[in-house]
This record gives structure tokens, sequence and C-alpha cells, in this order.
């Protein structure tokens, strides 16, 4: 007849410390009366309170694993100054203007362009996937219509955006370089649905954007072509 085995005791952490650190002052106790040192009595150490019985660590799982994905992102190297010491209390917000209403500006040195009011109605109204990005580059995404990190709205000077910059390498990337003042401009990327072409007397040639039907992404750039657009960050 096989006799079912005792029931396991769970593991008891305090308890296991508090076997070793009697056995260790045994050990101390037999090494100091082979020499002959007199034993000099510590101050009792105070008992850790029990855990209980159950407790949920999920707390601890959650920012082990959080602090994990930090350092991946970096690499698997952690820094220790000031910035990492802190949390942030809110994440940053890049705003400006990527495109200017009635501002005549020098297209590839051969046309003028000039954006009508309006023009970007009816895009907004369609509440197009917008992204943005960082030099219309796809892979340094910054913020999108659908997730809500991107807003777009016109007002008297033209199309303006607001992005909830993310905590990301080229999100904190730009919102420095912006607080910086090495990037000061912006810029988007369109297709024209209506447009008027005209030529003056001095043979040049003038583009009128009437209508954006599609508005594909708005971008933080290194060199704007439309040199009175904007960006801040907040």
């Amino acid at each position: 007849m096989i006799r079912p085995r005792d029931k396991v005791p769970a593991y008891d952490p305090d308890a296991d410390a508090e076997r070793k650190r009697r056995a260790a002052d045994a050990r101390h106790a037999a090494w100091r009366a082979q020499h002959g040192i007199e034993h000099q009595p510590t101050p009792a150490r105070s008992t850790p309170p029990p855990r209980r019985a159950g407790a949920d660590f999920s707390r601890t799982v959650e920012v082990r694993e959080a602090h994990a994905a930090r350092v991946a992102e970096s690499g698997g190297v952690e820094r220790r100054d000031a910035r990492a010491l802190v949390k942030k209390e809110r994440e940053s917000v890049l705003a400006g203007h990527s495109a200017m209403f009635d501002s005549p500006t020098l297209i590839a040195d051969y046309f003028i362009e000039t954006i009508a009011p309006g023009a970007f109605d009816d895009a907004l109204k369609e509440k197009q996937d917008t992204v943005a990005l960082f030099n219309h580059d796809r892979s340094a995404l910054l913020g999108r219509v659908a997730a809500g990190t991107l807003r777009l709205s016109t007002d008297s000077k033209g199309l303006r955006y607001e992005i909830d910059a993310p905590d990301t390498a080229v999100g904190r990337d730009v919102v420095a370089l912006v607080e910086r003042g090495d990037l000061r401009g912006s810029s988007f990327s369109f297709v024209v649905d209506d447009e008027r072409w005209t030529e003056d007397e001095g043979g040049k040639v003038k583009r009128t954007i009437l209508r954006v039907s599609q508005l594909r992404d708005v971008s933080v750039v290194t060199h704007p072509a439309y040199t009175d657009t904007s960006v801040s960050a907040a």
C-alpha cells in the first residue's frame, strides 16, 4: 500500500532567513570559543512583519515589467542621473501650424504656391487617419488621428496641429530639439483635388491650392518650405 505523501508546508522566506541567521550565529559562537574571544552581544533585531498568506504581488510584477521595457528600449543600459529619478507628470505636447493660408511661397524655384483658406475643410470633415511624423519619415511616428494622439484644426493662420508626443526615442528627441530651438517649422503631405494656375505679366507662374482631398501627414521638419510655419513644445 502506497502511503500518501505528507503535505509540503508553504515556503516562508522570513522563517528561512531566521534559521540561516541562527545557524550563522552558532558558527560564530563556536569560532569565538575556539579562539578565546569574548562574546559581544549585538543589539536585538526587529522581527519583520510576517507576510500575509496569499499576498498579491501584481503591483510588483507590473512595475518590474514596465522597468524591463524601458531598459530594453535603451539597449539594456540603465542610467542613474537626475532624469532617471524623476517621473514625468504628463507627456509633452507638440503644437504648431504645418500649412499657412495666403502665404505665397516659392516651390522648387519655378512656381509660387498659395494655399486658400478652406482648402483643408473637406479632408478634416472626413476625419482621415492622418499621421504626425518627423521629417515625413513613416518610421518616425509621433501621433495619429485614429489614436487621438494627433488633433487637427484650422484657424485664421492655417492648418494647426497638436501632438501628444510619445515617450519613444524619436518623440523625446523631437521634443528636446524643439525646446532648444533647433526645430522651428512644420510641413504637410497631401493630395490636391482642386487648384488654379495663373501667370502674371512678369512670367511668374502661380498655383493656388483650393481643395486638398487627402491629408496624408503633418510633420515637424528640419527645413520647412513654408518658412512661416511653426512648432513649439509644452
